[in-house]
């Protein structure tokens, strides 16, 4: 008996993990306004009622949908900016102290940037797309909608002691505009790739770089 109410208990457990699943792949394809108890089970290949029996209501389901990514993406997004720190920027800093030339550095910065831009768009493009809806739908609530600032909040730290150990004019504004660009960039390859090349990103991001660490 007990262990017929484990695996019940288990496939409820995948069941809703589909619905949750389902429901940020509605969001990221079609976004917020489409999001309905109906459009979300026919994604998740399940019954109508079964999104009603895990989730009292619509907003219980997004709320929970929501939770379940902030908690994931925070981790996977945070991981990936984080070995950008460790393996990249301090490294590049010691480095660019020994030799006191920053023109490597942003050389390098920009083409591990870009590479990191690109590998979020083909590895994830589903979670960018729901990033760009906690960003601009201005129909989510405020908590859904800060989540999205978040996100930054998380990674700003890390940027701003890097600008600051680079000793540029205004680390705090160089970090947030690192950041902005960043994510602008990501969302906009997503949005029109036919506008905006794997170069285009490379260059804008060359740019920016050495106004902050070599012109500024």
């Amino acid at each position: 008996m007990a262990q017929q109410s484990a695996k019940t208990s288990s496939r409820g457990e995948q069941t809703r993990q589909q619905i949750l699943d389902a429901a940020l792949r509605v969001l990221a394809q079609q976004g917020y306004r489409a999001l309905t108890h109906r459009a979300i089970a026919k994604e998740a290949g399940v019954s109508l009622s079964l999104t009603t029996y895990h989730f009292k209501d619509l907003e219980a389901l997004l709320h929970d949908a929501f939770a379940y990514y902030k908690h994931s993406v925070l981790n996977e997004f945070e991981g990936r900016w984080e070995a950008l720190y460790e393996e990249y920027l301090l490294p590049s800093l010691e480095q660019a102290r020994r030799e006191n030339d920053r023109t490597a550095l942003v050389e390098m910065l920009a083409k591990y940037m870009t590479e990191l831009i690109e590998s979020d768009i083909a590895e994830r493009s589903e979670g960018v797309a729901v990033e760009m809806t906690f960003h601009f739908d201005l129909h989510l609530e405020e908590e859904q909608r800060n989540f999205a600032y978040e996100l930054c909040n998380r990674l700003f730290p890390r940027i701003h002691e890097f600008y600051r150990q680079m000793k540029t004019k205004d680390p705090e504004t160089d970090a947030n505009l690192l950041l902005d660009v960043a994510h602008f960039l990501r969302f906009r390859r997503l949005a029109v790739p036919e506008m905006l090349s794997r170069e285009d990103v490379y260059l804008r991001l060359h740019r920016l770089l050495t106004t902050q660490l070599v012109s500024g």
